[in-house]
């Protein structure tokens, strides 16, 4: 593809489908899991507190928001 202009909307079917095609989706669905845990774990060492809250409550959030 040309890097000085906008792809096409067949382009962008043909990335949808390659994406879909080899599981993109779904590895960086386990790849966002594995990091957000690895997350939760470094949150959870911190002093309770509202903060510590916070941030678990927006980890998981983010980690289950939907497009």
């Amino acid at each position: 593809m040309d890097k000085g202009r906008a792809i096409t909307l067949e382009e962008a079917a043909e990335v949808a489908a390659l994406v879909n095609d080899y599981h993109g989706v779904t590895e960086a669905q386990a790849f966002a899991k594995k990091v957000t845990n690895k997350a939760i774990t470094d949150i959870q060492q911190l002093p309770d507190g509202t903060a510590k809250e916070t941030l678990l409550s927006l980890t998981e959030l983010l980690l289950h928001r939907s497009f």
